[in-house]
This record gives structure tokens, sequence and C-alpha cells, in this order.
């Protein structure tokens, strides 16, 4: 198992009304490509399923007892003033991990840093609000639709993506520098605004948790020649990619770049080009007529 999600539900302290019109998923999940439990496995929306904590609020400690090179935490932060130009940096807790030997790193977990609020949620603006240099959102960026958009948002279409929300969480990963070390449990120190745990997920694979390397072009040659002459329509699972986009190649066979992590389908991608200026009026923004660059081969 590549990655283990821990069973916190015995610790929790919170229900699913802590997030009142967000409608969390409970129980077994994946986010990011990645297993999280919220809550117990089953997902029981009439039990507590968070830890939450706050200044003076007695630490929680989570058993862990298992070797692991990374630790990753679901989290997210109740409490904020940043929307009153608020200091960023506030110190809002304390992840101690204590390995075996009864050594111990402290882990502080800072606003804006390895958690933040989530914004225009729960009664707090979302004007002053930024995402945390270190965490990532709950899902995954998406890309731009290809076939259909405003036009006033022809310069947003070419970044080709749109940056994600959080659906509920931040995800911050620890890596461990000692991995041949057996991590014992971990210590849950609030240090100031209230915050919310709703999983733990520990990674034993010598990894970063998210994918933060550059896109590379992934060639997928079809070796079946009945599937290759199909109408062009691929999905492909890698696991470790993300962020899919794909061309097909019409001397040979159907191209896929960067994949999902998971499961995630691939689709064609379309081209667009600016007609030439004697085509519409000096006074007209330049219109832009697409063509779809993945086609058949008409060989």
């Amino acid at each position: 198992m590549d990655y283990e999600p821990i069973d916190i539900s015995a610790l929790c302290s919170a229900g699913p009304d802590t997030l009142p019109g967000e409608n969390p998923k409970l129980g077994e999940q994946t986010m990011r490509g990645l297993p999280f439990t919220v809550g117990a496995p089953g997902g029981n929306a009439d039990g507590n399923c968070y830890v939450s904590l706050g200044e003076g609020d007695a630490p929680i400690t989570v058993p862990v007892a298992k070797l692991a090179h990374n630790v990753i935490f679901a989290h997210r932060q109740m409490e904020t003033e940043q929307h009153a130009n608020g200091p960023i940096g506030v110190h809002v807790a304390d992840y101690v991990i204590w390995f075996q030997d009864s050594e111990t790193v402290t882990v502080p977990i800072r606003e804006r840093y390895e958690i933040s609020v989530v914004s225009d949620r729960q009664g707090i603006s979302r004007f002053g609000i930024g995402y945390p240099y270190i965490a990532v959102t709950d899902r995954e960026d998406t890309l731009m639709p290809r076939y259909e958009g405003r036009f006033d948002l022809i310069g947003r279409r070419q970044t080709e993506a749109v940056q994600a929300l959080p659906a509920w969480y931040w995800l911050f990963g620890w890596r461990n520098p000692t991995p041949d070390r057996v991590i014992e449990s971990i210590e849950l120190v609030p240090r100031g605004p209230r915050f919310i745990v709703a999983g733990v997920t520990l990674g034993h694979v010598d990894e970063h948790p998210f994918s933060r390397n550059a896109r590379r072009p992934v060639r997928v040659t079809l070796k079946d020649a009945d599937r290759a002459e199909e109408p062009f329509d691929l999905d492909v699972t890698i696991d470790g990619a993300s962020a899919p986009t794909s061309t097909h190649s019409p001397s040979s066979r159907p191209t896929s770049s960067s994949p999902t992590r998971r499961g995630a389908s691939v689709r064609p991608r379309t081209r667009c080009r600016a007609l030439p200026m004697s085509n519409y009026p000096a006074s007209l923004p330049p219109p832009l007529r697409c063509r779809r660059a993945a086609r058949q081969s008409t060989e």
C-alpha cells in the first residue's frame, strides 16, 4: 500500500454540523489521488468526524506506530483576521511527531503557510483571503472547456487551466527526514485560532505526495490495430501524473500528454488562430476560429 489513511474517528469531537451548508463527504474517500478517512470508515453522518481544537484546549494524540516517508493532513482553519488586514503566519498549532525512540520533531502550523481558512464560507469574507503557500487544495485544478466559452475569457482560456478552490479542506504534507524510524504518534497541540483535522494519511513511497514537476509529454501507442482505427476518444490511467491534455498524431497513434493521477479521462485539445486583419473591422477585437487538432488519420 503506497498511501495508508489512519482512522482517527475515536478522537473526533465535532460533527458535520461544524460546516453547515457544505455537506462534507464522510468516510473513505480520495483527495488529489490520495486516500483519506473522514470520520468513521463507513461515513456515519450522525457521529463526530473532525478533531476540533482551539487555543486552551488539551492536545490530542493520534496513535500511529508505523514507518512513513510522508504524513499528509487534511485540515482547515476556522477563524481568521485576514479579511480585516490581520497578519499572516499566525501560529495555529504544533503537530509534534513522536518517534519510537522518544525523539520528537515539532512541525509549526501557521496561517497561510501550512493551513488557512476557506474563503466565502461560514461567514468568512472572500476578500483578503489567499491560498496557503505550502498546503494545496483537496481537489485538483481543472481544464477550461475546449469547444465553447465566453469571448471575454479568451485570455484566461490560454492558460488552459482553472485554479481549484478547496471543496472542504487544505492538504499539507510533512516530509519525514528519517523514514527508517517508526512514528509512534502525532500530537496535535492547539496554539491559536480554532481548526479542524479531517484526516491523516501515511505515505509509504519515497516521493512528494503532490505532483510538483513540470509536465512531460507521454506517447501512448495502441498496439491493437482494431482499437487504433476506432474514433479518437482515449481514456488513459497512469499512476502519479496529473492535469490531462492530449493530441492525436495523424501519422501514428494518439498521443497523451500528462494523464491524470488516478482514473480521469484524457480528451483531445483544441488550437485557435486569429483570422487575417482584413476579415473584420479594425474597431472589433480579433475573432478566433478554432479547429480541432485531434483528428483521425485519413490514411
